[in-house]
């Protein structure tokens, strides 16, 4: 059965029209088909909170809600860019992206070319690896900032010991691979020539040929 209306037109036969919403207790669904294409119904009744549209075949699309409906896509500005075209709205990145807070990845962050931190560029786990690059102190004064500490890979060593003089840094950041860098800090006894005599991962040894009592500034490179 039609659920169309017929009215005659100024100057015109019949012509059918679709009667005006129509309220229901309950959503239509796919057994709701005994309506014309276009028909639209509200539920629930008698308080329109949702609309739909009758599509044929049993198809109902819902097309307005009480809560509000999406009704444009606006993008913002270095943050995310929105083009529009026949009626589909494609949601992309700028080229340049300008965060408004923090920016937290779950695996890597990648980047083919910079990454520029304006107050800092922070991994709390994991490395900042630069595959094919180098780290670059632009700006006089820069420097590295490694923490000392307990197994730490830069320090201060203590006093050299015996004769010839010998001191041993404990370090769990040494390999028996690693380049170790090191000068004197202060200098005590009769300083000779220094030079590393033993290299493991728990640490290394510097003997002098004098009998020294100097500490020494010490840098691991792994």
């Amino acid at each position: 059965m039609s659920k169309a209306n017929k009215c005659y037109g100024i100057g015109m036969g019949l012509i059918y029209t679709l009667p005006v919403p129509k309220a229901f207790e309950t959503a239509p669904n796919s057994g709701d088909t005994n309506w014309e294409v276009g028909q639209v119904v509200y539920t629930p009744g008698p308080t329109a909170t949702n609309f739909y549209i009758y599509a044929g075949a049993g198809v109902w699309s819902l097309f307005a809600t009480q809560s509000g409906d999406i009704v444009s896509v606006v993008g913002t500005a270095n943050q995310i860019t929105v083009t529009t075209s026949s009626g589909v709205a494609t949601i992309s990145l700028p080229s340049a992206i300008t965060t408004p807070g923090s920016l937290t990845t779950t695996t890597s962050l990648a980047a083919t070319t910079t990454v520029t931190g304006g107050t800092g560029i922070t991994a709390t786990t994991g490395s900042i690896t630069a595959t094919n690059g180098n780290l670059v102190l632009g700006t006089a004064g820069n420097k590295l900032l490694i923490t000392t500490g307990a197994n730490a890979s830069c320090g201060v060593s203590a006093n050299m010991t015996g004769t010839p003089g010998a001191v041993t840094v404990a370090t769990t950041a040494c390999t028996a691979s690693s380049i170790i860098l090191f000068s004197r800090a202060t200098t005590g006894g009769t300083p000779g020539q220094v030079s590393i005599t033993a290299q493991s991962t728990s640490g290394f040894t510097l003997t002098s040929t004098g009998n020294e009592t100097s500490t020494f500034n010490w840098l691991i490179i792994n």
